[in-house]
C-alpha cells in the first residue's frame, strides 16, 4: 500500500497512522478466532474484530455501505426490516422451495469486494485499501461488522437473476442472507425452479447445502426463515416456541436450583425473545405480557421495568 493512501485513508477515519498501519499489516492479529456449536452439532467459525478494526469498520459502513443499493428481495441486516419481511410476501402461496447456501460469507471472494469498493470510490488504490480492511485471508469473515452489508450488495446480480426468473414464472422469491424462499400456488412451478437457482447460484460462485433443500406442500406448517404462516395469512412464531418461552419465564421466577450467573443468562435470553415477539408477532407479544403479569401477580416483576416497543409490562 502507498504512503499517500495510507495518509489519505487516515485522514478519512480520523484515526492514527501507526495504528491503521499495524492493522493493515497485521491483520490476523486484529481478529479473535471463536468456534459456536449450532443446533446440527457442527461448529461455525467467527471472527471477532479488535476494537480499533471495529471502529474503522463501523466507519467504512456508515461512510459507504449504509447507500449501497440492495435488491428488493433480499430482506436480511437492514435498519428497519425484520426477519418478518422475508416472510409476509409469501403469505398466499401454498408450495414453497427453501434453499440454503453453503458456507455463504466463506464464497464471497476478496475481488467481489474489491470490486464493491471500486464502484463507489474513484481511487483504485484506496478502494484496495477499504477492501482489505473489510477481509480476512480472501474472503468475507464472518462477525465482520461490514460482512452483512457487504453479502447484500455483491449478491444484487445474483437477486436480479433469481427475481426476473421468479417473476416470469409467477413465483416470489425473497433472501434472508443465507437462506433462500421461492413461493407460489403451482406446483409444478417450484419444482422446477429448484434447477435453476441452483444453476444460477453456482454461476455466482455458490453452493447449495443440500441438506436444507426443501420442497413443501399443503398439509405442512408453512414456515420461513423459522416464522410461520398460519391459515389466516398471520405471521406467527408458533404454538412450540410460545410454550419454550412460557417455560423459560417460569422457570426464571420459580427454578431457586439455578446460579446467579444462570439466571442472568437466562433473564437476557427471555428479554432478548420479548423484543423480537413485539416486533415479528405481536400477539404472541401480548400474550406473552399477560402470562407474566398472572405470574407475577402482586409479587415484584423484574420485567415491569424494561419498556419493549410502546408496551411496558
Amino acid at each position: 500500500m502507498g504512503e499517500l493512501v495510507f495518509t489519505k485513508v487516515t485522514k478519512d477515519l480520523k484515526t492514527k497512522y501507526p495504528i491503521l498501519k499495524d492493522v493493515i499489516n497485521f491483520k490476523e492479529k486484529h481478529y479473535q478466532t471463536i468456534s459456536i456449536r449450532m443446533k446440527n452439532g457442527k461448529l461455525r467459525t467467527i471472527h471477532n474484530p479488535s476494537k480499533a478494526l471495529r471502529y474503522y469498520q463501523r466507519a467504512i459502513v456508515e461512510k459507504f455501505l449504509n447507500e449501497v443499493p440492495i435488491h428488493i428481495c433480499c430482506t436480511s441486516y437492514q435498519k428497519g426490516k425484520s426477519l418478518k419481511a422475508n416472510v409476509l410476501p409469501h403469505a398466499n402461496n401454498m408450495y414453497f422451495l427453501h434453499v440454503d447456501i453453503a458456507n455463504f460469507f466463506d464464497h464471497i471472494k476478496f475481488s467481489q469486494v474489491h470490486k464493491l469498493f471500486t464502484d463507489l470510490i474513484e481511487d483504485k488504490y484506496e478502494a484496495k485499501f477499504y477492501a482489505e480492511l473489510c477481509t480476512l485471508k480472501g474472503t468475507l469473515p464472518q462477525g465482520a461488522i461490514t460482512s452483512p452489508s457487504i453479502s447484500n450488495a455483491v449478491n444484487f446480480r445474483m437477486d436480479s437473476r433469481i427475481f426476473g426468473y421468479s417473476k416470469k414464472h409467477n413465483i416470489v422469491y425473497t433472501r434472508y442472507a443465507d437462506d433462500i424462499t421461492l413461493s407460489s400456488n403451482d406446483f409444478a412451478s417450484i419444482q422446477r425452479s429448484l434447477y435453476v437457482v441452483k444453476q444460477i447460484l453456482q454461476d455466482e460462485g455458490y453452493q447449495l447445502n443440500t441438506r436444507k433443500v426443501r420442497i413443501t406442500k399443503p398439509g405442512i406448517q408453512r414456515k420461513v426463515t423459522g416464522l410461520l404462516i398460519n391459515e389466516d395469512q398471520e405471521v406467527r412464531v408458533g404454538r412450540k416456541k410460545y410454550r419454550e418461552l412460557r417455560s423459560m419465564i417460569y422457570n426464571y421466577k420459580n427454578n431457586t436450583s439455578v446460579t446467579r450467573k444462570e439466571n442472568r443468562a437466562l433473564f437476557r435470553k427471555i428479554v432478548g425473545w420479548l423484543s423480537y415477539l413485539n416486533v415479528v408477532d405481536e400477539k404472541t407479544y401480548s400474550l406473552m405480557v399477560m402470562y407474566i403479569k398472572k405470574l407475577y401477580g402482586n409479587t415484584k416483576n423484574p420485567f415491569e421495568t424494561m419498556l419493549i416497543s410502546k408496551e411496558k409490562i
